[in-house]
């Protein structure tokens, strides 16, 4: 471990894709995510570059005027990347599905704004690539993102302390969690609905009769007893069924194979929720009592 590394300090993560309806939204403690605003040039990545931003000419393409921080006070580095990943996650569980972080600085982006055009030099770079990606899997109905607002940020707030010490303890709940974020950046669907799956599977740890028992356990758990609760197990059979299609190859229309994505991810998105406001994922016995009593 660097001293970098194992000393508390502020870190900055560049989030990408993301339309606020204000400057700053505070998310917890030491934890706030805000808009850069100012322009940075192909010419300030360059100065930055200079003092030691290696990969400063894969992020120009991605700026955008939407482009904004997270900022992370008083972790390590190592802290800070986690605490900013969750947040990444808990706005794709929101709905913001066209957002992600590619890279880290120990100074404000903001500091990059002017920095060619003044002649000012910067200070040494510390930081680096986290999650690149020029490309991944949307389903079409979210192709238009809404605006990140006080309300957003208070749902991601109320969850994230929570969602922190569930990703840190269980590795079945940290393994979904991972499932819902890198599903988009799969290269092809099937692929995405395999990866969604396995994250699906990870939060019920059965392994025999998999559709059946997951389709009466989700729907025992979403949905309250009654004809809801029927149409919620035939609906994840269904969803099941064509979750076996995709996987092994079938033939599958793409509309199809995009609702298939939808929902799974709906489906993946509600356990993580439910898991997250328990404070585990449901045990056998837990599914019992929903299905029996």
């Amino acid at each position: 471990m660097t001293q970098d590394q194992a000393e508390p300090s502020d870190r900055f993560v560049l989030l990408i894709g993301l339309l606020m309806a204000e400057d700053s939204f505070q998310i917890a403690p030491g934890l706030t995510l805000e808009q850069i605003g100012a322009e940075i040039t192909v010419f300030d990545l360059a100065a930055a570059g200079v003092e030691g931003f290696r990969y400063w000419s894969l992020i120009e393409p991605l700026l955008v005027p939407s482009a904004a921080e997270i900022r992370s006070t008083g972790t390590t580095a190592d802290g800070a990347m986690g605490r900013a990943w969750l947040v990444s996650a808990l706005l794709l569980l929101r709905g913001f599905h066209r957002q992600f972080c590619p890279a880290q600085s120990a100074y404000s982006w903001r500091t990059l704004s002017g920095a060619a055009k003044d002649r000012r030099k910067l200070a040494p770079f510390k930081g680096g690539l986290l999650d690149y990606h020029t490309d991944w899997l949307v389903p079409d109905d979210t192709a238009l993102e809404r605006m990140f607002t006080s309300e957003d940020a208070l749902w991601i707030g109320q969850r994230f302390a929570s969602f922190e010490k569930l990703g840190s303890s269980n590795q079945r709940f940290k393994f979904a969690l991972e499932s819902a974020v890198d599903w988009r950046f799969s290269k092809e669907p099937r692929a995405g609905v395999a990866r969604l799956w396995s994250g699906i599977e990870s939060l019920f740890d059965v392994s025999q009769e998999l559709k059946y028992r997951i389709s009466l356990m989700a729907a025992s758990v979403l949905e309250s007893r009654g004809p809801g609760r029927l149409q919620k197990f035939q609906a994840i059979k269904k969803l099941y069924d064509l979750r076996s299609k995709a996987v092994h190859g079938a033939p599958i229309a793409p509309k199809v194979l995009d609702e298939l994505l939808r929902d799974s991810f709906d489906l993946l998105r509600w356990l993580l929720l439910d898991a997250a406001e328990r404070g585990s994922p449901r045990s056998e016995d837990d599914f019992n009592e929903a299905i029996f009593h």
